[in-house]
């Protein structure tokens, strides 16, 4: 029994944030959670070892992602004073792909969302899906190729994004 989806490294991944700029305690929980996967690795062929090891990995890497999303929203909300400030500070850290409509609440976001896109300076938020509260952060010169997008999440689970030539 392994733990193969990372999701808190995944975020990072995607997004290409790098962990050298996140708070000590997040770095802290991280490098405890690489011990505990570690620890995974060297524990015996016992289920219910191996089981609690994969809850609290499970548990852990939870509270990863959601430390270092409340960590990026308290350093939007400290220096953005309007909505085309949070997006552009979204774009400056990176945090452009996969941010839920509660997020950007959250950083203090008083526009209202529309359905596909919404226009903030240079850039736009793009929700992907009708159903989904996700949404992408753009140039607006640029135009994403939805159909490939939603192909790589159905198959991969990860989006990649592709945008159209002109």
């Amino acid at each position: 029994m392994q733990y193969s989806t990372i999701k808190f490294q995944d975020f990072l991944q995607i997004n290409g944030i790098s962990s050298y700029f996140l708070h000590k305690s997040i770095k802290e929980k991280i490098a405890a959670f690489n011990h505990k996967i570690a620890l995974l690795a060297t524990a015996k062929e016992d289920d219910k070892v191996k089981t609690n090891i994969v809850n609290e990995l499970q548990q852990t890497d939870l509270e990863i992602l959601k430390n270092i999303k409340k960590h990026l929203i308290a350093r939007i909300l400290k220096t953005a004073e309007n909505d085309i400030e949070i997006v552009r500070l979204l774009k400056r850290t990176r945090w452009t792909i996969d941010i839920h409509y509660n997020e950007l609440k959250a950083m203090g976001l008083q526009s209202d969302l529309f359905w596909n896109t919404t226009i903030f300076g240079k850039l736009k938020l793009v929700r992907i899906e009708d159903y989904s509260t996700s949404y992408y952060i753009v140039p607006i010169a640029k135009r994403l190729h939805i159909k490939k997008l939603l192909a790589s999440i159905k198959t991969t689970g990860k989006p990649i994004v592709e945008f159209l030539s002109k």
